[in-house]
């Protein structure tokens, strides 16, 4: 199977990790096997399309349900969706903060993240934040305080020599986006993101265009790329990009 989810979510334990294939249309679970034995696959109820987060606990999955306009959270000891709430119509990747009891939903139809309070019974969306373009992941820092989310395409005309997708960081106390930082130019394609431990750096995987040069090097990676770029989040500025 080709994974959607690159990141993949790991149970507390360590004995699990959920992910999601284009190729079977739901979460493929698989128990971590013991060294040198083979790796149990587990089969999910249900039809999915996007990165699967467990709940902190590990009994719930949330994925989001692409095209369907929900996020269906799934009891992982029954592998059945226990509930479903209405997001964005084109969800593509949730992020969990679990002390604060909220999920932070991409949503690449209308280009937003959704705030979901699973405290409320049932969980309901309490905003829906404007990003820039098409949201394609997004972490949240261990003190829960911002959420990085990262816009896969540019928003801008061709012609402009500093075009670049960006990243979106929102403050999560107060609902708000707080930065939105360029990627360097002819960035495209962001389909990582993770968050320091200390909370204070996002490290960003995307596509890196260098379009001034001529196509004549395209099998060295001279002119289409992958690099990895360094966000300072709390004063919301790229530091490097490698």
């Amino acid at each position: 199977h080709r994974a959607i989810d690159t990141e993949g979510s790991w149970s507390p334990d360590g004995r699990y990790i959920y992910f999601t294939s284009d190729r079977s249309g739901g979460p493929q679970v698989y128990r971590v096997a013991a060294r040198g034995g083979s790796p149990e696959r587990i089969t999910f109820e249900g039809s999915y399309n996007a990165r699967p987060r467990l709940s902190a606990d590990g009994k719930r999955l949330y994925v989001a349900e692409r095209g369907g306009g929900a996020v269906a959270e799934v009891d992982t000891s029954t592998r059945r969706v226990v509930r479903r709430f209405s997001v964005g119509r084109w969800p593509v990747a949730v992020a969990a903060a679990h002390k604060t009891k909220r999920l932070y939903v991409c949503n690449t139809d209308r280009h937003t993240l959704s705030v979901v309070d699973l405290a409320q019974s049932p969980p309901a969306e309490i905003k829906r934040l404007q990003l820039v373009r098409e949201p394609g992941c997004a972490a949240v820092t261990p003190d829960e305080r911002y959420v990085v989310a990262t816009n896969m395409l540019p928003h801008g005309v061709s012609i402009d020599p500093t075009l670049s997708a960006e990243v979106s960081i929102v403050d999560c106390e107060k609902l708000a986006v707080s930065a939105t930082v360029k990627l360097p130019p002819g960035s495209t394609g962001a389909r990582g993101v993770c968050v320091s431990p200390d909370g204070k750096w996002a490290y960003v995987v995307h596509q890196l265009g260098r379009f001034n040069l001529p196509v004549t090097q395209l099998e060295r990676g001279w002119v289409n790329t992958y690099a990895l770029s360094v966000i300072d989040i709390a004063g919301g500025e790229r530091a490097a990009t490698m």
